[in-house]
């Protein structure tokens, strides 16, 4: 009666121990798919990321091309406006 006791128990051992590597199995695949999407995904967004600083980038030197030709574009407006009023005072003066 023990040996058969034993026995049953031996099985139901062995059969816990297959269940619980089929369970450890199982967990250890699910954890690995989870980290691999992770990854999957933060690869994605550090391309993102790289792509944005990339376009931000070139908007700062258009921004800086910009005020560059701006500032020039107003330089030259303010000269003609100077030379308009010297001319102007000259005109004006020899005229008094």
């Amino acid at each position: 009666m023990q040996r058969l006791a034993e026995e049953r128990l031996r099985q139901e051992w062995a059969t816990f121990k297959v269940d619980d590597q089929k369970r450890w199995t199982n967990y250890t695949l699910t954890t690995e798919e989870q980290r691999n999407e992770l990854q999957r995904q933060n690869e994605k967004l550090a391309e993102k990321i790289t792509s944005l600083e990339d376009t931000m980038q070139e908007i700062q030197d258009l921004i800086q091309q910009m005020n560059a030709h701006t500032e020039k574009t107003l330089q030259s407006i303010l000269t003609l406006l100077h030379e308009s009023v010297t001319t102007y005072e000259r005109t004006v003066g020899r005229s008094r």
